[in-house]
């Protein structure tokens, strides 16, 4: 027998002796499921892989920075990420495929739901920006790149849905939005809305920074 099982062997059954009279130990709780977890969108080469292989358009841009803080890494010019863009975006990789993921996972199946159509495009305000977050000091996600503002979405057979037109009227476009700002929530780490405040009346503010909120 080898030495080192025969070792391990009596080890464990030294343990099971001895259990009797040791401590009770309580185990840790168990972690939270998989699906509760918020997965990192990946970076660098796997990131640019990771957006290739949906079958994104886009071309990497130069990184970005500026004295006062703001910077773009891993920066793409995405027209397209599994459905079409309105017009291109500057936008860090993770960004982009957050984005694709939210689009497969949560926009798609809420458009056959609703309507029985698949999206064929999203319309956005822009996405990298150096500036603040407004009425502050502190720079914004869409300083680093990190954030994109969705202005609507257009689906098969010309269904057109504004968040400025649709929010708050009552129907299937306004079903439909509540049901995408609430799944957006699992992809993204900010989600803000016309529910938020005044200033996201007409769209969706969609990051992936580091201080969590779901506005939805």
């Amino acid at each position: 027998m080898d030495l080192r099982f025969a070792c391990r062997a009596a080890g464990v059954v030294l343990l099971a002796l001895l259990a009797g009279c040791a401590p009770r130990v309580v185990a840790p709780p168990s972690p939270p499921p998989e699906s509760a977890i918020r997965l990192k969108p990946p970076s660098g080469l796997q990131c640019l892989e990771r957006l290739a292989a949906v079958g994104a358009a886009f071309e990497i841009v130069a990184e970005r920075a500026s004295s006062n803080g703001c910077q773009l890494t891993n920066g793409v010019s995405l027209t397209r990420s599994s459905v079409a863009l309105d017009k291109p975006a500057t936008l860090a990789c993770p960004l982009a495929v957050a984005l694709s993921d939210f689009e497969t996972q949560v926009v798609q199946p809420a458009a056959q739901r609703h309507f029985r159509r698949k999206l064929a495009r999203i319309n956005h305000f822009g996405a990298y920006d150096c500036r603040n977050i407004r009425g502050t000091r502190r720079l914004s996600e869409h300083a680093r790149g990190l954030a994109l503002d969705i202005a609507g979405f257009e689906l098969e057979g010309n269904i057109r849905i504004s968040i400025k037109e649709h929010w708050k009227n009552a129907g299937p476009r306004s079903r439909f939005l509540e049901e995408v700002a609430k799944g957006a929530c699992s992809i993204f780490s900010v989600v803000l809305t016309p529910r938020s405040d005044s200033e996201h009346h007409d769209h969706f503010h969609l990051d992936i920074g580091p201080r969590p909120h779901c506005g939805a």
